[in-house]
């Protein structure tokens, strides 16, 4: 198994190759949720390298949530998506399911809200 991760303009995009047959997550990252994910470190006096890991955590027998957590080395089979100098871990499940999403921040005081949404149709 091969995992490569390429910082786009706009995107992270990694791939995956699996019983030779290529998968591609994309998981559009904004500057504003980038900045958020490095204020979070640096608010957290997080060891250099840390990184922000998305994860599933299965909630039933066919839901899951997403949860959010700050760590310094990936988890077994993450897809890693770096954009302006921000690092994200993706667990396979969620990386699935950020399949063609985008992941926004904003902030308001101390608090950083951080979205999922679909991209914005291409006109």
């Amino acid at each position: 198994m091969t995992a490569v991760c390429v910082d786009a303009a706009l995107m992270g995009t990694s791939t995956e190759t699996v019983d030779s047959k290529e998968l591609v997550f994309v998981l559009i990252v904004t500057d504003d949720a980038a900045t958020a994910i490095k204020t979070l470190c640096d608010v957290a006096e997080a060891p250099p390298g840390a990184a922000l890991r998305i994860y599933a955590e299965p909630v039933g027998d066919d839901e899951a949530t997403l949860e959010l957590a700050l760590t310094t080395e990936p988890g077994p089979g993450d897809e890693v998506v770096q954009r302006s100098g921000a690092t994200i871990y993706l667990e396979h499940t969620a990386a699935a399911f950020l399949d063609d999403k985008v992941l926004d921040a904003e902030t308001d005081g101390d608090q950083v809200n951080f979205s999922i949404d679909d991209p914005p149709e291409e006109p």
